[in-house]
This record gives C-alpha cells, structure tokens and sequence, in this order.
C-alpha cells in the first residue's frame, strides 16, 4: 500500500498569561469580580485575572447563594468562563467594594443560566444608592439563555471614602436578582 501523509493537526491552546490589571490616570487599579466561583480566580482569553467573590476584601450583603457549573472544554479560556458562575440573592443582597473617594465606571455582566422565558427573572439594580436599573430583566436584553451582557453604569461617585455599594433588589414573584461579573473601573 501507497504510504499517507499525516493529517494536519490544530495547534493545542495554551492559556493566556494573567496580565496585571494596569491602574488609571488616578492610580485605581480595576476590580474584576468573578460572582459566585469556586475557583480563587480565572483568567479569561484577553489575560484579564477575574478574583472569586470570596476572597477578601469584597462583602457580600444580604443572604445569597453561589452557583459555579462546571465550564464545557470550549469555555476553558474565554469570556465564557464568566458564564460559569452567579451569585443570587434573596431579597436585597449586593456587594460593599472597599475603594478610595473618586469616581468610578461599574460594568455589571449578567448570563440567564436556568430560565428560558422573558419575565421569569426580573429585578431592580441600585449603586450607591440610587436605582439604576428598574425591572431588569436579563433575557430581555440577551434575546437568549446563556448569553452574556453588560451593563455599564459611569460617573458613580463614592464619596464616603468606604465602600462603592451595589444591590440588587429581588422583585417578589420573580426568580432571585442575581450577576456573574462585577467590574469596577
């Protein structure tokens, strides 16, 4: 028989190298959260380190629950990885961010993990105290499951020299407020 030539084969992925965040004009350097993992922290494919919600000095508030799924083999470096986790609240809950008096961009990253049907999941988002976002509802915006979207909200002052606040706000006969990825800028 007629010897072959090997078939070509794809290169193999490697992981991206966590690049370290770059601080600002007024030398803040981001936060990125990655909302209810497991994992101390993630690297997605543009080098950016996401940290678990878990690890100091980031207060959850309010009664919640995690939710870290295990990511298909096509997630391993992406965004996508941000679609992996949530954290949802019960009630009122939300985040308290130690970061100095300034102003500041919060991007907040949403994925509709269970439910199928626009009006299953709406809620209220409130940042440092004013409502930013009233019935948001997460398939409405992505138009699918699964699909990751960003909301971003600029100018949030914290003039209290404490904690930039965030909170999601549950509407009753609705599925619990929840997020997956909280930046601040």
């Amino acid at each position: 028989p007629k010897p072959t030539a090997p078939k070509p084969t794809a290169p193999i992925p490697t992981a991206p190298k966590p690049t370290a965040p770059k601080p600002n004009k007024d030398g803040f350097t981001p936060i990125r959260i990655n909302a209810g993992s497991e994992v101390g922290a993630i690297t997605t494919i543009d080098g950016v380190v996401w940290k678990s919600d878990k690890i100091l000095p980031y207060k959850i508030v309010g009664k919640s629950k995690a939710f870290d799924k295990p990511c298909g083999a096509g997630a391993e470096h992406g965004q996508d990885l941000l679609l992996c986790s949530e954290r949802w609240f019960l009630g009122t809950g939300g985040y308290e961010i130690p970061v100095p008096p300034g102003t500041y961009t919060v991007k907040l990253h949403f994925a509709e993990l269970f439910h199928d049907k626009i009006g299953d999941r709406v809620f209220h988002i409130d940042i440092e105290g004013q409502i930013l976002r009233r019935s948001y509802d997460i398939l409405k915006m992505a138009k699918s499951a699964n699909v990751l979207v960003t909301e971003t909200f600029q100018n949030i002052e914290v003039q209290d020299g404490q904690d930039l606040t965030i909170e999601f706000e549950s509407i009753k006969g609705k599925d619990h407020a929840k997020v997956s990825a909280v930046e601040i800028l």
